[in-house]
């Protein structure tokens, strides 16, 4: 395990960059498998 907090000085991905990566990754993944169901409308009882 790292003894210090910055070990994303020897070339490895920052924090930050994997957030984003992952967020906007399943934003995009929500998006698409919503897009379908928000363009038509349900029908509901």
């Amino acid at each position: 395990m790292g003894n210090d907090y910055h070990e994303d000085e020897g070339g490895g991905i920052p924090g930050w960059l994997y957030f984003i990566l992952i967020y906007g990754g399943i934003n995009v993944v929500l998006y698409l498998v919503d897009a379908p169901f928000l363009l038509i409308p349900i029908p509901r009882r």
